[in-house]
């Protein structure tokens, strides 16, 4: 899309494309869910700015009754490395700047958390750590996605309750937000197995 396009050595916003294919979208009644993700080798305080730039152009493109289906997930590449709860820590004093601009500038749009992979949350604290550091800054969310991404080829078939199971785990750690809790991708191979990926998932998703 050349949402960003280079000028003088720096990134400018360039909203064409994305603004035709949104108002299309619109006219049929169905609305995006923009990603924007970090990675180690970009910047960090101009990937702050261009998110910022990025509503406020929303904010003055469109009513904040068609902003309100809009939905906006920052994440970061390594955030299960470096996550803490101290606002010190960069990725979170990232979120945190970022999260009080978009809600001073537009606060109807659907805000969520970072993207967290199921793996992690089974086998370290970071969804449990993000989870304090948002009570301790009394940030509201409106979703939090999780890519559910296996690393074993034949996942359903040695345990067909898998998905209910993690579920559970969710519920019974705290750790489930009813109405909030997204699932971004649902991939149970990592082998581009069909079988598990499309047509038994499909299926047993339902």
């Amino acid at each position: 899309l050349r949402l960003y396009i280079k000028k003088d050595k720096e990134y400018i916003l360039n909203p064409y494309l994305l603004d035709s294919i949104i108002e299309f979208l619109s006219s049929i009644n169905i609305y995006p869910y923009f990603k924007f993700e970090y990675q180690k080798q970009m910047d960090l305080n101009k990937f702050d700015d261009s998110i910022i730039q990025f509503v406020l152009h929303l904010k003055k493109k469109y009513s904040p009754k068609i902003l309100s289906n809009f939905y906006l997930s920052i994440t970061y590449e390594d955030f299960k490395d470096n996550i803490l709860l101290s606002n010190s820590n960069n990725y979170t004093k990232s979120y945190l700047n970022i999260y009080k601009n978009i809600k001073n500038e537009i606060k109807s749009i659907k805000l969520g958390a970072p993207t967290f992979y199921k793996n992690d949350i089974e086998t370290t604290s970071v969804f449990f750590d993000f989870i304090n550091f948002i009570k301790m800054n009394n940030i509201e969310l409106d979703f939090f996605p999780i890519n559910y991404l296996s690393k074993d080829e034949y996942y359903l078939q040695k345990n067909k309750d898998e998905l209910k199971e993690f579920i559970n785990y969710l519920k019974e750690n705290n750790l489930f937000f009813e109405k909030k809790m997204y699932f971004e991708n649902i991939n149970f191979t990592n082998q581009n197995n069909l079988l598990n990926d499309t047509l038994y998932a499909s299926n047993y998703l339902c």
